[in-house]
């Protein structure tokens, strides 16, 4: 019988995908049209539009599931770069200078680039293209050839064996 842990740990990742991707957009929306709640204080106009799109759109990929890894990998950089320009100059440790959050947010992205194999939409476009590229063999070659992927031909054309030039 499998552990328990091993178990769910795709579920339990594809949940914490979900939840931060959600959170992120809420920031996105909240800093760009105060919704569901108008932004906390004061923050500079540049911050504002530039985080606001970053974490709007990362989020929104997130959630669904669409180019994880890249937006995650966006999402917490840009945490990194609001605990560097806000937090820090109050202090180096993040309990005193109140960046607990941005710390916490950009580990959470970090996190994400584990991707579980459960609830991702591309995952699913990419074996929905396999499944139909797979013809059976009744089908001449060069119809075959023509049901491939972009990315089965790369792959494809990786493994062909390179010519030597003399």
């Amino acid at each position: 019988m499998p552990d328990l842990s091993q178990r769910w740990s795709s579920y339990a990742y594809a949940l914490m995908r979900i939840v931060v991707g959600l959170l992120f957009l809420c920031h996105g929306l909240s800093k760009l049209v105060h919704f569901p709640v108008p932004p906390p204080g004061q923050m500079p106009l540049l911050l504002t539009y530039t985080a606001g799109p970053i974490e709007l759109v990362c989020g929104t990929l997130v959630a669904l599931g669409l180019f994880t890894r890249w937006a995650a990998f966006i999402a917490s950089g840009e945490m990194a770069v609001a605990y560097f320009i806000v937090h820090f100059p109050r202090g180096p440790l993040p309990i005193a200078n109140g960046g607990e959050p941005a710390v916490l947010w950009g580990t959470r992205g970090a996190l994400l680039f584990r991707v579980p194999v459960h609830f991702r939409l591309r995952r699913r476009q990419l074996e929905r293209r396999r499944t139909s590229a797979e013809a059976p063999s009744l089908i001449p070659q060069s119809a075959t050839d023509e049901l491939l992927t972009r990315h089965q031909r790369h792959s494809a054309w990786r493994l062909r064996p390179q010519s030597t030039l003399l």
